[in-house]
């Protein structure tokens, strides 16, 4: 989507709101959480994912 190297594919899972690819959607919401708890198991989720 611009000056991507070209062994690296741009995506975009999301676009103008709306999930394009579901499967593409889902693994970066995962990856964004398990980030955000920086690989700790939460027991008390305080995370709000609005798409």
């Amino acid at each position: 989507i611009g000056r991507t190297p070209g062994d690296i594919e741009a995506i975009r899972p999301l676009n103008a709101g709306v999930i394009g690819d579901f499967n593409i959607t889902r693994e970066m919401i995962r990856y964004l959480i398990r980030k955000a708890t920086k690989g700790r198991p939460f027991f008390k989720p305080r995370v709000v994912v609005s798409v």
